[in-house]
């Protein structure tokens, strides 16, 4: 019996990821989706409130997900988004391990500006197998209204880094393709073997300064396994963990 797919955009909402995660235990399939013009109550990695203003697109997406692609989840969704957004390098857009596009100049320029977040849950125990809810928010159009301070020069739109006139909305289609080709990606067994190579030229960061749990060091890359890998000013080389790593000198 085929699964059930719900599909919504409201101007508003709460939190487009808690109502997706909602509508996952409740037996929804792969192909559901929630999306919103702004949320009230967004979040982020653990315990980080996620700025929503109206001007962005938010969406959190129902994907399959076997066990061989659960350490990539972010990594592949942010590659594929990637490619979507900028595609043939229409303007420098990299991923900052483990969840973010940002734009800068070159992948070792320092302050780089977010354009988008990724945000990823993961369900276990379900009758149907593990499920993910990826979510992404997307920096479409400068808000009328000023963000925190401190956070506007951290920030890229696209609508200017592309230099054209678009609605939020109307990015919905590119963002659902990327997030639909990331599952596909995640379910292949030959896909997952080419993503570190497909990783590397994408990155940004490579060579600035971290820390990690056993010291400080510079970032260096990604291991088989989607982990940071951290070259401590000892020499040695470690891998570190979503949430376990800090960007910049302690």
């Amino acid at each position: 019996m085929a699964e059930e797919i719900r599909q919504v955009y409201e101007e508003q909402l709460p939190s487009t990821q808690d109502l997706a995660l909602a509508w996952a235990r409740e037996g929804m399939g792969p192909g559901s989706y929630v999306a919103a013009g702004e949320q009230t109550a967004g979040r982020g990695q653990p315990g980080r409130q996620w700025h929503s203003p109206p001007g962005g697109l938010y969406v959190s997406a129902i994907l399959p997900l076997g066990e061989a692609g659960l350490p990539w989840l972010s990594l592949v969704s942010g590659l594929t988004l990637r490619d979507s957004l900028a595609p043939a390098g229409r303007f420098p857009l990299w991923i900052k391990w483990p969840n973010d596009l940002v734009v800068a100049a070159t992948p070792r320029s320092p302050a780089p500006r977010k354009l988008a977040g990724i945000l990823v849950d993961v369900l276990v125990g379900l009758p149907r197998g593990l499920r993910a809810v990826v979510g992404v928010g997307l920096n479409v159009r400068r808000p009328a209204s000023s963000p925190p301070p401190g956070l506007q020069e951290r920030m890229a739109f696209l609508a200017e880094e592309t230099g054209g006139s678009m609605e939020p909305r109307e990015l919905l289609p590119t963002v659902l393709s990327a997030l639909h080709r990331a599952g596909e990606e995640l379910l292949d067994p030959e896909a997952l073997t080419r993503i570190p190579g497909r990783l590397a030229p994408s990155l940004w960061g490579l060579g600035s300064e971290v820390s990690g749990p056993e010291g400080s060091g510079t970032f260096v890359g990604v291991d088989a396994s989607g982990a940071a890998r951290i070259r401590l000013v000892q020499g040695e080389t470690r891998s570190v963990l979503p949430g376990l790593l800090t960007w910049g000198a302690p």
